[in-house]
């Protein structure tokens, strides 16, 4: 998909992975005034291989948009917020001077997010874009907790990063929790941050579930029947297939063996390596750990 023309600003969602980033996209895409990316999460400035197919191919992604309607392209790629790991995304933006940016980067409490987490990187084998981790089993019996998921945790970290490269008025740090409890609220003060019309919409959509997210019915049926086996094999990439087999197969025992909830000892482990983060997340960015999701810091 080529195109020359498309929007020159942006609305990214940034959230680390399972914080609700996919129901803030499905909220804001209806948004008269954004046109949403035909792929929520296009990963452009983070996957080598969606880079390298070039700015012309991104802004073709956005298909409809209109200068005279749209002032933004919304995106919600969840790899532009894992630090350390891909720190090469802020560069990859900024080589674009003539392009605004504008981010909106959702939280949610820490322990929920990291046991989703695991139980997301169990069902789909992956916990940084496509790189294969070294850990198989993410139960936390197997391995304890993911040192990735702890970093990807690290709020204050990565609103840190972006207000370095791009200016405290540039980012908008929202709550997971607040969006369920109070959706039109959050969808207001995105709108304000945005500098577009408020909208109304009371029915906050439902997120997506790990479980579904690299399921596709084709291939079902494709793997039912074996002329078109063999056709999708010719056609199909392996990586696609490798995905697509491992989360059928991992929806039936990945989450059947092993704890995927914390135990105690696990919860102080993770709130004292955050400690620190949560501190500056309080002291710099205004949101209290304590009265938001009750973690003394």
């Amino acid at each position: 998909m080529q195109a020359t023309t498309g929007p020159t600003a942006f609305a990214i969602i940034v959230g680390s992975m399972k914080s609700g980033s996919s129901s803030l996209f499905d909220l804001l895409r209806l948004h008269p005034a954004l046109c949403p990316c035909v792929e929520k999460e296009p990963q452009y400035f983070s996957g080598p291989y969606q880079w390298g197919r070039g700015w012309d191919w991104y802004r073709g992604l956005y298909e409809g948009f209109d200068p005279t309607v749209h002032r933004y392209g919304l995106e919600a790629s969840t790899d532009y917020a894992k630090l350390p790991y891909m720190d090469h995304v802020f560069e990859r933006m900024k080589r674009r001077p003539d392009v605004r940016f504008r981010f909106v980067y959702i939280m949610r409490h820490p322990i929920a997010r990291i046991v989703s987490h695991h139980k997301h990187a169990a069902l789909t084998g992956y916990e940084l874009g496509h790189t294969r981790p070294d850990r198989t089993d993410f139960s936390f019996d197997a391995g304890g907790v993911s040192s990735v998921a702890i970093d990807l945790t690290r709020y204050a970290r990565h609103l840190d990063a972006y207000v370095d490269a791009f200016g405290r008025d540039a980012i908008l740090p929202v709550l997971f929790e607040d969006m369920l409890a109070d959706p039109q609220t959050v969808l207001d003060t995105v709108c304000d941050f945005l500098e577009i019309a408020r909208v109304s919409n009371s029915d906050l959509p439902k997120s997506n579930e790990a479980s579904a997210k690299f399921s596709d019915p084709t291939w079902h049926k494709l793997s039912n029947v074996r002329m078109l086996r063999r056709i999708a094999h010719g056609v199909v990439p392996k990586s696609v297939r490798h995905r697509l087999y491992l989360s059928q197969s991992a929806r039936s025992n990945a989450l059947t063996q092993g704890r995927f909830e914390m135990v105690r000892n696990e919860e102080a482990f993770v709130l004292e390596e955050l400690r620190d983060d949560l501190k500056r997340l309080h002291d710099t960015y205004g949101i209290d750990a304590a009265t938001r999701w009750s973690i003394t810091a």
